[in-house]
């Protein structure tokens, strides 16, 4: 079961914003009344009239890597990440090997956008850097308080 904080967390990712009380609770009871995990739920958000305002052309095929970077910059405030933004790029343009700027080459999962913004959160909340963790949770923890 999802709780208000994953939606929070969609939110930010996929709505450029914080949620609001109606909003957050109409993604959380869907989500919950379909038996729906963070991937799924965005893989419907990302169909959303608010997803289309905040992601423009960067959801039409062939701008992926703007896709991310879009992630990148409301999530964590910053797309200096350039390794992470072409990996997670790769991992929507159907995956394969993927080669970082130290020479490792890291095979790369295909993921649609909607489980690519699951595995992002995912990353951000437990694998990422203890920097990029407190600015998404601080993010979502006020998204949070504006869903109350």
């Amino acid at each position: 079961m999802l709780n208000k904080t994953d939606v929070s967390m969609l939110y930010i990712t996929i709505m450029g914003m914080a949620s609001e009380g109606d909003g957050n609770k109409y993604w959380l009871d869907y989500a919950n009344s379909n038996s729906l995990g963070v991937s799924s739920l965005a893989n419907i958000m990302l169909d959303s009239p608010g997803a289309a305002k905040f992601f423009g052309d960067s959801l039409l095929a062939g701008n992926e890597k703007e896709f991310v970077t879009k992630i990148y910059s409301i999530a964590l405030g910053s797309t200096s990440d350039v390794d992470g933004i072409n990996y997670w790029t790769k991992a929507i343009t159907g995956g394969g090997e993927f080669t970082d700027s130290k020479g490792n080459v890291i095979n790369v999962a295909s993921l649609s956008k909607g489980d690519l913004i699951g595995a992002m959160i995912d990353s951000m909340v437990n694998g990422g850097s203890a920097e990029s963790k407190a600015i998404f949770e601080a993010k979502a923890a006020a998204s949070d308080y504006f869903a109350d």
